[in-house]
Parts: C-alpha cells; structure tokens; sequence
C-alpha cells in the first residue's frame, strides 16, 4: 500500500497541514526526515495517519489509564468525563472540529480515501463533543461509514490489524533499547507488549484454571457418590408383600363401586326421560291448539286468496297509477298555459324593441355629423402652436439646465463628503480613547484570574491528599476489613498491615476515626468547588472583555480605513466643484459661494424652458381634444353598426316566434282568451319550439294513460264476476305489502312442522322408556341415598389404599433409579479422573496461575527467530557483532568478532553498540508482522542522537538501501541536526512564532 496524502485538520498542536507523501519533495526518496524540536508535534503526525486508518492511536489505545476521566474541575472547555483513552482528546482547545483525511494507493492501482472527524455541539467551543465518525471510499464504488465494515475493509487491504501495524510500521526502536539491559522478567514484559504474545499467557493460565475446574468436579462427583443411601433386600420384600394385600382389597371395592354406580346411573337416566316425556306432551298440546284457533285459520284464507288473485291486483294497481297520472297531468297543461303567456308577451315586447332601436339610429347618425366638424377645428387650432413652438432651440436650453444642475449637485455632494469626513474623524478619536480604558480593565482581570488559577492549584493538592487520607482511613471499616477483625483477637497480627493488635475496636470506634477525614474531604470540596465557580466566572468575563476589545479593534481599524477612503472621497468631489478641500481653513462657505453663482444662471435659463412648456402643454391639450373627438366618433359609429344588427336579428325572432304561437292557438283554441302583458324574454323562438315539443309530449301520455284505465277496468269487473270477488275485496288484497304476506305463509307452515315434531318426539321417548325398564341392573330398587352413601365410602377406601400402594412403589423406583444412578457416577467419576490426569500431566508442562511458563516458553521460540533476522539487519550495519540466546531462555547475548567470538551479556554494548542492535530488532520485528499488503512506508523514532558519524552514516546508509531490499521506504522522527544535514526530504514541524500552542508543518529540501 502506498501512502499518496495526509490532510490534517485541528489535531493536537497541527492547526491545518497537508501532507503530499507522492509529491515532488517526497514521491522519489527512499529515506526522508520528519524534524522539529521536543514537543513541536512530530509524532501527531503518525498519530493521524493511524486514526484514519484504525480510529484509535498508540499512545491513547495503549494509555493505562485508558478508561480514566479528566477532573472537571480543572478543565475550561466542555470535555466533561472524557476518558484519558479516547481519540477525540486530540483535537485542539477551543476549536470546534477536526478532522483527518488519508488518501493511499493499493497495489491493484485502487484510490482509497479514510476520514476521521468530530466537532462539538452546536459548532461552539464550549459545546460538549459528538461521537467521532470513520468512513472510507474508493474510485471504484466503495463508500461506508460503519466501523466494522472499515475495519474488514482495512484488514484485507493491509493483512494485519492494528496492533500488528504499530509493530512493523511504527518501529518502537526505543522499547528494544531497554529490552536489551532488562531483566529476564521485564524481558518477558517487553516481549509481550512488541510482539504480542500475552495470548500464549493466556493459554497458560486457561490450562491452570481447566485443570483445577477439572480437579474440583472429581471431588464433587466423589461427594455425590458417597451420598447416595440404598434400601436393604429385607426391606425390598416386605414392601412387595404390602403392596400385594393393598392391590387384592382394592379389587373387592371395586366390584362393589362400579354395582352401585351402574343402580344409580340407571335410576337418574329414568328420572331424566319420564320428565322429557312430560315435556313433550305439553308442548304438542300447546301447536294443536293454536292450528284451531280462528285468527290461525283466517291467515290461512288471506294467504290462499292473495295466491289465487295476483294478476287481478296487478290490473288495479295499473289503473290506480295511470289514473293518478292523468291527474298530474293536468297541471303539466296549466304550467304549459303560464309559459305561453310569458312567451307571448316577450313577442310583444320585442314589437315595443324594435320601434325604439329604429329611433336611435336616426339620433347616432347627427351626432357622427356634428363631431367631424369640431375635429376639423381643432386640427386647425393645433397647426398654429406647432409654427410658434419652432421658434425655440429647446435641446440647447435643456444641456445647459442640466450641466448647471450637475453642477450644483456635484458642490452638494462636494460638501456632504466634507462633513462626513469630519464626522468619522471625531468616531475615530472616540473609539481610541474607549478601547485604551478597556485594556487596562482586562489587564487587571487577567491578574485577578492567575490569582485565583493558583488558590484552585494549592486547593487541590490539599483536597488530593486528604482523599487519600480518607480512602486509607475508610479500608478499616470496610466490610471485609469488618470481617476480618471479627477473626483475630489482641495479640494477633492483623492480616490487612501485619502489625500486631493491641485492641480489636468496634463498628462505631472505627467510624468515628474515618469521620474527621471525611468530614475534611467535604469541606474541601466545598471550598475547591467555591474557587472553581469563581475561576470559571473571572474567565469568562476575562474571555468575554478580550472578545470584546478585540471587536473593539477591529472597529476601530474598519473606522480608521473608512475616514481614509472618505477624506480620498471629500478631496476627489472638491475638485470637480473647484473647492480645495485639504486647505487649511476650507468650511461650509466655500462651497456656498459656488452654490449660489450656479443657481443664478440657473434661474434665468427656467423661465424661458417655463415659457416653451406653457406653449407645448397647450399644443398637447389641443391634440388630446382631437383624439379624443376622434375616438367618440369611432365609438358612435360601432354603435350605429352593432344597433343595425342587433335590429335585423330580433325582427328575424320574432317572425319564427309568431309563426309557433299560432300553431299552439290552433292546438289549444282556449290560449287566444288569455291575458298578455308584454316583457322581456331571452331566446324568445327557442322558448316557442321548446313549448310546442312539450306539449306534443304532453297530449301523446295523455292518451295512452286514459286506455290503460279504460282496459283495466274492464279486466277488473270480468275477473269479478267469474271468481265471486268484489272490486272492493280486490282493492283491499292489493293493499297487503307482499313482505308482509310471506312473513304470515311462513308461520303457518312453521305451526304445522312444529306441531307434527312434537307428536314424533313424544312416541320416540315411549319407546325410549320401555327399552330402559327392561334393562334393570343389580341393586336398582335400592334408595338412591343409602347408594351414594355406600360409593362414597367405596371410593374412600380405594383412594386410600391406592396411595399406599403408590408410596411402596416410589420407595422402590427411587431405589431402582439410586442404583443406576450409583452406577452412572461410578462410570462418570473414571471418565473425569481420567480427563484429570490429562490435564494436570499438561499443566506439569505448560500451566500456572499467571500463565508465564507457556509464555516465555513461546517467547524463546519467537526471540530465536527474532535475533535470525535481526542478525540480517545487523550485519548492514556492523560485521563485529551477532545476537543470540540460549533455547528455552530469554537471555541474550553478543558475540563479538574482536573479543575471540565469546559470548558476553547484551549490557556490555555501547550507546551506539546498543542502538543499532535494538534498530536490528525492530527491523525484525516489522519483517515478521508486516502483511503481504503492508505499507510502503516504515517510521523509526529517536535514538539517532547516541550514534558518532561513522556509525550513524552507516545506519543511514543501510536505511536507504532498504527500499532495495524490501521495497519499503524509511521515515526516521528525529531532531538531531546531522541528520536535517545528511537527509535531503524532510518534514519540518516548528511552532508558530505568534501562538506557541500551535506548530506549522512544511514539506521541503535541506
């Protein structure tokens, strides 16, 4: 993988840098420098570049106190509980956001992009931070922002994880300088945390802890058997016998229980079947009686005459209808005799129409007349104004009242300038003055608040200490400490300390010594919290005074170039008014005096403008009385068109009108006698036509419905007198609703089928009856009460005797099932004895409570090939010096080719000696975790600074060759200054000459 650019954001000390790693300084060097002095921020930049890759860093994923929180009292901004730990730490005080950006190549040629960011609430500084966000994208489609999809992701482009990463990219150089001089304990240690063996720990201690788990499941397999109790075979046939007797008696009893229950049976089904005939009885009683009733049999008539007369009631209802139609009818007609009125009389109104439109086209026709003479004046009256109004040179007077004009506007403007320029100057002097009062007011905040900065320190310390008081004290009242003191008497020595007790306290005495801390805790607190809250109120008045001067400021700057721009503004418009603004004594009246020469002239040009506008308003009143003549002449004539048309269509109307009403007269003679008052009507011949098919409508129903009566009546009276029925029993038959007819037939033929259900049930439980008497068990004439009695007591005794029987066989099932059990414990405590011995000959080998015998057994192995390949590295730098260490044994040592190859401990090397051996091994140790997609790039940190020049040209040298041998390039974080000298490409971090909380990062040559 190959880095390609690193854009950091807001990040510890860097405030913004970008990072091209295939730029022009940085794309063709195998070995590159990243330099700056002590604390300037270097490795923020490595920081950084694991952020975006794994979200987490070295020095926060490894923190030990991780998990621990920032004491909110000593913090100023809004990192309320933060852990220690965690990630979002790294961005700058008082910003907002951060963010870091990692764009890289794989070796397929895919672009990758990873970015890191987190802002606070509210984009305030003050506001509390939001949960950090990862997301990575590609050229070729990918795009995510959920955390294990990266961190798959990330894994299958690198081969390794994090841990792994920080290991063979992030050379800890400086862990292996002291793991060379370490013990073999704290070699084990270091070994651990470089190359991460704590997983064969682990396997140590899981085999321990397995073995002893195994170990305790014997013992308890070994208690359960001894536990289990079994019967005697006296006691086994005693039981049997018992249970013998017990099963013979409950025999007997239930002969007895089944005689009696089938009596008792038998005489509640006869009771049961007598009651049910008794019933029935009643019931078909009850139908017989109602089919003789006389409203039964009047519904039975009804029903078969409604049946028998269905096309005679068909006929009345057809008459009755056409009947009630000719009655409705009747007033259709008169509605139709009121149309005609109202029609007629819209004929008559058209005749008063037209006689008036007639009139008024002979008026329109004089006024045309008399308004193209008043035009021909008019027009005449305008021609004599135009000759007068040529006498005048009007553009040349309108230039000369316009530039005169200007002129007076540009010395108003000339002098509004000058004013507000002197304006501004005083705001100027004003604003001066208000912000030197204000930085001396924050000068005595600030010294107020370091006043204050230093009680919160002194306060804490104290408040620190008695805590610690405190927590000591409290250990002694503790619950186990309370146990504890309940196991020793005077005399003993105290588990807890080791001292030896004089007098074992109680409760309240031990409460009593712990109060007087607590109490000082408390009151301290109190206190710390009381400065606290006026550090926090001092500071942010001091926060708001400086933000506010520096408003202030920067006012007063805006001011100050605003008088600038309008003193250039006030000079420029004074010399197009011809008034020298910068003079000594230049005022108001200097620009008076051009004011009032220009408005002399002015005035004198006016009048004779006022004189040629007099002459031109009335050339334009006389136009617009002639095209104001000429549009009523326009106007009257389009009446005199629109009033002829109108004319000749409504005589059109009223001729097809005419011709309508007087078929209607001839259709209904009676319409001539009517009243006719003449009124407007619209649409008068469609109203006509519109009638007249009405009533042909009207006379065709007319008709038709006066033969169906007639053919009905006479169907009527025949059906009469052939089937004795009067018009009038017909006429009451058709008033039934057909509903309420069904609903009679259907509860006659429910009364009959009712009545014949009853007569087949009574028969049925007859019968019924006779079947059961022949049928008479033992003991049927026996009362029913001396029965119930005797099952009672039957059932009593066979209960009884049955739980017995039941208790002798769970005494011998659960002594069967403790024999197979015994045996099955027998075969389980083998099996686990067996697992046991397995495991304890394992533990013997490999296990422990900590787990370190398997671990440095491991660590032996892993170190063996470890120094192999440090050997290779080494002899780059060195052909006088080889590693080794004895198998099984963490113990290293040097062979020196000048010292008769001896083999001697690795303390004796010198600084540089043991610099570049301690170089060798984290060489090593990246070769050996680095995955078969790793990165490009590896960074070595410090330790340069103990090499001399032979030694360090020659480490250098090898460095550069590795690009040959393993295609990876080299940074080294260092300060030493031969190395800025010897390493061309470099990344220089240095801090900000004005803001010492922030660095600069630069990209250059040496």
């Amino acid at each position: 993988m190959k880095l390609k650019t690193l854009v950091i954001h807001n990040i510890a000390s860097i405030q913004d840098a970008t990072i091209h790693f295939d730029g022009p300084v940085l794309n063709n060097e195998h070995l590159f420098l990243i330099t700056g002095e002590t604390g300037s921020g270097k490795s923020t930049i490595l920081d950084c570049l694991c952020l975006a890759l794994f979200n987490e860093t070295p020095r926060t994923g490894n923190a030990k106190d991780r998990n621990a929180c920032y004491n909110y009292r000593l913090t100023h901004d809004a990192t309320n509980a933060l852990p220690v730990g965690d990630v979002r730490n790294l961005m700058r005080r008082n910003t907002t956001e951060c963010k870091v950006v990692l764009t890289f190549e794989t070796n397929d040629g895919t672009i990758y992009t990873a970015t890191w960011e987190t802002h606070r609430a509210r984009n305030k500084a003050e506001g509390n931070l939001q949960s950090e966000t990862w997301s990575l994208a590609s050229d070729k489609g990918l795009a995510t922002d959920k955390k294990n999809e990266i961190k798959r992701h990330i894994h299958d482009l690198l081969g390794i994880n994090a841990e792994q990463f920080y290991r063979s990219v992030m050379l800890p150089q400086g862990r292996f300088a002291e793991f060379l001089s370490s013990s073999i304990n704290d070699k084990s240690e270091i070994l651990e945390s470089l190359t991460g063996t704590a997983i064969y720990r682990n396997i140590g201690k899981q085999i321990y802890q397995i073995f002893r788990r195994k170990q305790g499941e014997c013992q308890t397999q070994e208690n359960r058997i001894s536990a289990n109790k079994l019967l005697q075979p006296e006691e086994i046939e005693e039981i049997n016998r018992r249970i013998a007797s017990l099963k013979a008696s409950n025999e007997q009893l239930n002969k007895l229980r089944n005689a009696v229950a089938a009596a008792l049976t038998w005489q509640v089904n006869l009771a049961k079947m007598q009651s049910e005939l008794q019933n029935h009885k009643d019931a078909e009683q009850k139908w017989q009686q109602k089919l003789q009733s006389d409203e039964f049999k009047e519904h039975e008539r009804l029903v078969k005459e409604w049946n028998h007369t269905s096309e005679a009631r068909k006929w009345h209802n057809d008459k009755a209808q056409a009947s009630r139609d000719l009655e409705r009818n009747r007033s259709t007609l008169a509605d139709m005799a009121g149309d005609y009125q109202r029609l007629a009389g819209g004929i008559a109104f058209s005749h008063t129409i037209i006689e008036k439109n007639k009139k008024q086209l002979i008026a329109l026709q004089e006024k045309i007349d008399k308004q193209k003479k008043e035009i021909e004046t008019l027009t005449q009256e305008r021609n004599n104004l135009d000759n007068k109004l040529q006498g005048y040179n009007i553009a040349t007077l309108n230039n000369s009242f316009k530039r005169i004009g200007q002129q007076i506007e540009t010395t108003n403007n000339a002098r509004n300038a000058y004013r507000q320029y002197l304006e501004q100057k005083s705001l100027c002097e004003k604003k001066q003055k208000k912000l030197d009062s204000d930085k001396a007011s924050l000068k005595n905040l600030q010294q107020q608040l370091e006043t204050i900065d230093k009680q919160v320190k002194e306060k804490q310390q104290a408040h620190d200490k008695a805590l610690q008081d405190f927590e000591a004290r409290k250990l002694l009242v503790h619950d186990f400490a309370v146990e504890l003191r309940g196991m020793v008497k005077p005399g003993q020595q105290c588990p807890v300390c080791g001292h030896i007790i004089d007098k074992v306290l109680d409760n309240n005495e031990m409460q009593s010594l712990v109060a007087p801390y607590e109490q000082a805790v408390k009151k301290l607190e109190g206190e710390l919290d009381a400065l606290t809250s006026k550090y926090n109120k001092a500071d942010a008045q001091a926060r708001s005074e400086a933000s506010r001067i520096e408003d202030q400021h920067n006012e007063l700057a805006h001011a100050q170039s605003d008088l600038a721009v309008k003193l250039d503004h006030a000079i420029a418009l004074g010399k197009q008014a011809g008034v020298n603004v910068e003079a000594p004594h230049c005022d108001d009246a200097a620009f008076e005096v051009k004011i009032k020469e220009a408005k002399a002239s002015q005035q004198q040009l006016e009048a004779q403008l006022n004189k040629y506008n007099t002459l031109n308003e009335l050339k334009n009143k006389q136009q617009q009385e002639i095209e104001k003549s000429q549009n009523q002449l326009e106007k009257h004539k389009d009446q005199l068109v629109e009033l002829e048309k109108s004319t000749q269509m409504a005589e059109i109307e009223v001729k097809q009108a005419q011709n309508v009403q007087d078929w209607l007269t001839a259709a209904v003679p009676e319409w001539q006698a009517l009243d006719i008052e003449p009124q407007e009507v619209d649409q008068l011949s469609a109203g006509f036509n519109s009638l007249k098919v009405q009533f042909t409508q009207y006379d065709s129903y007319n008709k038709q419905q006066q033969h169906v009566v007639q053919q009905c009546g006479k169907r009527l009276e025949d059906f009469g007198r052939s089937n004795d029925y009067t018009l009038e029993r017909i006429a009451e038959l058709a008033s039934y609703d057909p509903g309420t007819i069904e609903r009679i037939d259907h509860s006659l033929r429910q009364a009959h089928q009712q009545a014949s259900n009853a007569t087949a049930l009574v028969e049925a439980v007859k019968k019924r009856i006779d079947e059961h008497q022949a049928a008479k068990p033992e003991l049927w004439d026996t009362p029913a009460e001396q029965l119930e009695k005797s099952r009672i007591d039957t059932q009593a005794s066979i209960e009884d005797n049955s739980k017995a029987i039941g208790a002798c066989q769970t005494q011998l099932n659960d002594n069967d099932k403790a024999c197979k059990q015994l045996e099955h414990d027998r075969n389980i405590l083998e099996k686990l004895r067996h697992d046991m011995e397995q495991w304890e000959k394992l533990c013997n080998m490999l296990g422990n409570s900590d787990g370190k015998t398997f671990m440095k057994i491991a660590q032996s192995f892993i170190l063996g090939d470890m120094l192999n390949q440090a050997n290779y590295y080494l002899r780059m730098f060195t052909t006088r010096f080889q590693l080794e260490c004895q198998p099984g044994s963490l113990i290293i040592l040097v062979r020196d080719t000048m010292q008769g190859d001896t083999p001697l401990p690795a303390s004796n090397l010198s600084g540089g000696e043991s610099f570049m051996a301690s170089l060798a091994l984290a060489l090593a140790l990246a070769q050996m975790n680095g995955g078969q997609h790793s990165l490009d790039t590896i960074f070595i940190d410090e330790g340069f600074g103990s090499l001399s020049d032979e030694p360090l040209n020659q480490v250098v040298e090898t460095l550069e060759r590795l690009y040959q041998l393993d295609g990876r390039r080299v940074g080294i974080i260092s300060h030493v200054d031969v190395l800025k000298e010897r390493i061309a490409a470099q990344i220089q971090v240095t801090r900000d000459p004005g803001d010492n909380t922030r660095s600069l990062v630069k990209v250059a040559t040496r």
